[in-house]
């Protein structure tokens, strides 16, 4: 957008300057001049139109599952390997430590295979054959713009892919039900939305009948119990906290809904060497039945504080090692 606002603006100050077989007169030129700047500034919010329009389908379809909008549907058919699970293994009763959603197939082995993912008809990322193990720490490196993200996106059921097939445990994560896909797999993107309130209730967005204790355990498992309290009032966006702390937070979201697999985007930028290490490493403690899927850039390769069970570095697109 911004390379076709610049492009005009110099064709219409070129044809007023004299190249052309009739130069534009100098009120003409000014007006065109002020009219292409004015398309620019209306053009340039269209760019965002696409992934905006994707957010709020989404949170469209969570609405009307719940039932919110008074259109709910019944849960989908179980995906292949996934097994009925009771209200007791799914909120354990109190005195047990943690709440662990069952789920065999969220936390299984991963597989890719001729994958093409990317936004429209370009393609982001390009993978022959990738396989992930079940339960391990995946890391996933390379510079910027190297599909990191997409790939996240995709393993996360939020980007179909032009062509190929992902399996997460046998079963296609674009397949399974809507309501099934987020109770199994928690995606932590690189900006996080928090809403205004305490932070206890924004914790609670994601386990609402936590208790207190549980919520507390969340925070250390962040490496935020030290930083800001359970009673601490957040405005809108998270605001009253730093990059590094709405991150964290996020964490903590979802160390509480207990994931099968869990997928991470730039978990620790903005944070210090040792604060990245303690979450990293709580949560490889906290979480150990859990697929992690962490995309972390290059320069904070040594936040991790444990080697990864797989490093997989990408560069533009495709699979280096």
């Amino acid at each position: 957008t911004d390379l076709a606002g610049v492009g005009a603006l110099a064709a219409v100050l070129a044809s007023g300057a004299g190249v052309g077989a009739r130069p534009l007169p100098p009120a003409v030129l000014a007006f065109a001049a002020l009219l292409t700047l004015t398309m620019l500034d209306i053009a340039a919010p269209l760019a965002a139109a696409g992934p905006a329009a994707g957010q709020a389908l989404a949170a469209w379809r969570r609405l009307t599952e719940t039932g919110v909008l008074g259109d709910h549907q019944p849960p989908a058919a179980p995906a292949p390997g996934m097994h009925e699970v009771s209200d007791a293994a799914v909120h354990p009763p109190a005195g047990q430590p943690g709440r662990r959603r069952e789920c065999a197939w969220a936390c299984g082995r991963i597989e890719i295979r001729g994958m093409v993912a990317g936004l429209g008809d370009q393609p982001a990322i390009s993978i022959g054959r990738l396989d992930l193990p079940a339960g391990g720490l995946i890391v996933l490196t390379g510079p910027s713009g190297a599909g990191k993200s997409t790939l996240l996106q995709v393993l996360a059921g939020q980007l179909t892919p032009m062509a190929g097939s992902v399996r997460v445990g046998g079963a296609d994560p674009h397949a399974v039900g809507y309501t099934e896909l987020v109770a199994h797999v928690t995606p932590v993107e690189q900006d996080s939305q928090l809403l205004s309130g305490t932070v206890a209730d924004n914790l609670r967005l994601a386990c609402p009948d936590a208790r207190a204790d549980e919520l507390l355990d969340a925070l250390r498992v962040a490496a935020l119990a030290d930083d800001v309290p359970l009673s601490a009032r957040l405005g809108p966006g998270g605001e009253g906290l730093s990059g590094g702390q709405r991150r964290r937070l996020a964490v903590a979201q979802a160390y509480l809904r207990r994931p099968g697999l869990l997928l991470l985007d730039e978990p620790t930028e903005g944070l210090d060497r040792g604060t990245a290490r303690t979450m990293l490493s709580n949560l490889r403690s906290a979480l150990p039945g859990t697929t992690i899927v962490a995309a972390i850039h290059d320069r904070t390769l040594d936040h991790l504080p444990v080697p990864a069970d797989l490093t997989i570095r990408l560069d533009r697109g495709r699979v280096l090692g």
